[in-house]
């Protein structure tokens, strides 16, 4: 891959400048921004989305990609294409491929060019999204940072499953975590998400309870009480809080566990399972309620005629 490296010494302090053509935009168009994984291993590449509100005048959507510590490098830009519903996303290469070792930080951020010939990036500062944080490597750029290790910490979690995959939205779903060491954990919460055809998160966080040793169990409502009446894929996540104040969330990424079926959804990810509508009644050959009696009288009816007439002709 051809790599294409800034580093400027000035004083003792490295400086990079990416800067685009133009005046800067007076308002900010960019409505999201996360990226997958959010922990990078050394065979991995990164995966930027960012999401605009209005798309009809974007020229160019660029995502620059730094080695930001330790000591700033930085690679050839990379083109992000439209992903659909207002999202553009840009991939690197592996951080093998741009010979960063393990323990170092990368990160990105994106330049946005519009056909008048102005242009924004972020991050901004302050920065707008709660679900990224932002770094200030050198004076005048600011970066989405991503950790880049050998390996992921080995997981307390040995295994997790949910009960059915598959529901229907007038059911609900259970899901099971069973813990290696739960002597420090605190509590568990399960976050319920619809996934798709919407992406929508339901809150408060379900407390999961713990059933035997290490085995914790959480409970949704049925999908329908969520507000989900047809079908499409729902997901959940888990967050383990300890007593020293620390938290992991899984699934991680990679994920641990070949049972279960991971996606992400914008930046997180989630124990994706089906919801599918429920089945249709069968069909019934009976008659209405309300067609029995009307059916009787004219049985009743036609009784009443035929001895009438009948009587008729024996006076006749």
């Amino acid at each position: 891959m051809r790599i294409w490296k800034w580093a400027l010494a000035v004083s003792g302090c490295l400086m990079l400048v990416v800067s685009s053509a133009g005046p800067v935009a007076a308002t900010s168009n960019f409505a999201g921004v996360y990226h997958t994984p959010k922990v990078l291993l050394l065979d991995q590449a990164l995966t930027a989305y960012v999401q605009f509100t209005d798309t009809s005048k974007i020229k160019s959507v660029m995502m620059h990609f730094c080695k930001l510590k330790p000591g700033l490098i930085c690679y050839m830009p990379i083109d992000m294409t439209s992903a659909g519903s207002g999202w553009y996303k840009g991939t690197t290469g592996t951080m093998k491929s741009y010979s960063i070792a393990a323990g170092s930080v990368g990160g990105f951020n994106v330049t946005v060019t519009y056909t008048d010939s102005t242009s924004d990036e972020i991050p901004h500062v302050p920065n707008e999204f709660s679900n990224m944080t932002v770094e200030n490597p050198v004076t005048g750029s600011y970066y989405f940072p991503v950790p880049i290790v050998d390996k992921l910490p080995t997981s307390n979690v040995l295994s997790v499953y949910n009960v059915p995959n598959k529901i229907d939205y007038e059911k609900s779903i259970v899901a099971y975590v069973k813990l290696n060491d739960y002597s420090k954990v605190k509590d568990l919460t399960l976050k319920l998400c619809q996934l798709e055809p919407t992406y929508k998160c339901y809150f408060p966080g379900i407390g999961m309870s713990s059933v035997s040793s290490g085995l914790y169990k959480a409970s949704t409502n049925t999908m329908k009480s969520y507000g989900i009446t047809g079908a499409g894929k729902g997901g959940y996540n888990i967050t383990l809080n300890y007593t020293d104040g620390t938290s992991d969330t899984i699934p991680h990424v990679p994920n641990e566990f070949s049972n279960m079926t991971v996606v992400d959804a914008q930046g997180t990810s989630f124990f994706a399972f089906t919801i599918e509508n429920p089945p249709s009644a069968p069909k019934s050959w009976l008659p209405a309620p309300g067609v029995v009696p009307l059916l009787i009288s004219m049985a009743v009816a036609a009784v009443v005629v035929a001895f009438l007439l009948s009587r008729r002709r024996k006076n006749a």
